[in-house]
């Protein structure tokens, strides 16, 4: 013992003993608590290469087992000073620049996850007694063991969370979708809303309170919205009947003319198509003659509404929905109006419309149909491509 108090006054130690104390924390495995780490960092308020070079640190720590060769838990009987010089931990932190990683050290000490045992020169070096290393100068993780159950409180919390903002963000994808149904029914102010509410529930940083307060406007949006497909958000409406007829087990995401049509998926897997835009451009007037006319051609989509579209703008909002209910992806259907035009492309739909119940891929069978019509030369000359374009524009 003597030995070891008169050596650190030989080095120049600003502190008469520098040994780690010993302190009560549970032993725990370095990868528990690394673990722990990356799933609540953010409560910590540490960034992924605060991380790495906790993980970096926890590297340099005695944990492998001599006789069996396996790692063993940290304890409050391991010495737990890291001397290692900044160029070896730089070395092994995947080649960080000594200033990165003496920026990272000042953010982890500030956060009270690691401690400094410097000598008065600043050197990290061990120190020894018989031959074997009981202390050393350098940068004590001993604060980040005495935080250990707090980290792992925090990650717990972290996952649970993270389930619940899962669950909720489904719940209010499937709103949305049932309020897209009911657009016609939205001010313009809460249509702006329910089509933004999508991009918003992406947001890492919107967190449980933010999904929270998203998913209880879309349901105060559905409890004042006066269309019956919005008076259940979880029982589809009398006027979602409508769409093409094909057998559920052939298509999932289309269903039977005799059946109620589901609202939208979890938000996980299925990517909603946008049954309506806001068209911010003034339609021109040669888009919008003889609407009524040309709608009565196709009589399995007009069965699908009730009234034909009068306007260009009316058109503009009917075609997502009518591709949507034929099982086509909306980028489909705006690269079928720029290459074929708007005449053809609404043929192909009341072909596969009419033909739904043998139609087992209706995206395949409309690329044919596209690609027919672009090499017939009779296609070309019932519609312009610029209409064609200037449509697939406002989708």
């Amino acid at each position: 013992m003597k030995q070891i108090t008169s050596a650190a006054p030989r080095a120049g130690a600003q502190k008469a003993c520098v040994q780690t104390p010993i302190a009560g924390f549970r032993p725990i495995l370095r990868r528990e608590l690394l673990y722990a780490l990356r799933t609540a960092r953010v409560s910590l308020g540490l960034s992924g290469r605060d991380v790495q070079v906790l993980d970096t640190l926890l590297s340099f720590l005695p944990c492998r087992d001599r006789q069996t060769g396996g790692e063993r838990p940290v304890g409050p009987d391991m010495m737990l000073v890291v001397y290692a010089a900044n160029s070896t931990i730089c070395e092994r932190a995947n080649g960080m620049c000594d200033r990165s990683l003496r920026r990272y050290i000042d953010r982890l000490v500030t956060a009270g996850l690691i401690a400094r045992r410097d000598s008065a020169t600043g050197k990290r070096f061990p120190l020894r007694r018989g031959g074997r290393i009981v202390d050393a100068y350098g940068l004590d993780l001993t604060p980040l063991f005495h935080s250990a159950e707090r980290i792992l409180e925090l990650a717990r919390q972290a996952e649970q969370d993270k389930e619940e903002i899962r669950s909720l963000r489904a719940q209010a994808l499937t709103l949305r979708a049932t309020l897209l149904d009911a657009a016609d029914t939205l001010s313009e102010t809460d249509l702006t809303f329910v089509l933004s509410a999508k991009t918003i529930l992406r947001r890492v940083s919107l967190g449980l309170a933010g999904t929270r307060d998203i998913l209880d406007k879309l349901q105060a949006l559905i409890r004042s919205s006066s269309s019956p497909a919005t008076q259940d958000a979880t029982v589809p409406g009398p006027d979602t009947t409508v769409c093409a007829p094909a057998p559920a087990h052939e298509n999932p995401r289309r269903t039977s003319a005799n059946t109620t049509k589901e609202p939208g998926g979890n938000g996980q897997t299925v990517r909603q198509v946008e049954p309506k835009k806001i068209n911010t451009k003034k339609p021109r007037s040669d888009q919008s003659h003889d609407l009524t006319g040309r709608w009565s051609q196709y009589p399995t989509l007009a069965s699908f509404f009730p009234s034909s579209p009068q306007t260009a703008n009316d058109l503009n909002e009917t075609l997502p929905i009518l591709a949507r209910l034929v099982g086509l992806a909306e980028k489909s259907l705006i690269s079928a109006l720029r290459a074929i035009g708007l005449n053809q492309t609404l043929h192909a739909l009341e072909y596969i419309a009419m033909h739904a119940d043998h139609i087992q891929r209706p995206e395949d069978y409309f690329a044919k149909l596209v690609e027919k019509a672009m090499a017939s030369t009779s296609a070309r000359r019932c519609f312009t491509g610029k209409q064609g374009q200037a449509y697939s524009r406002q989708l």
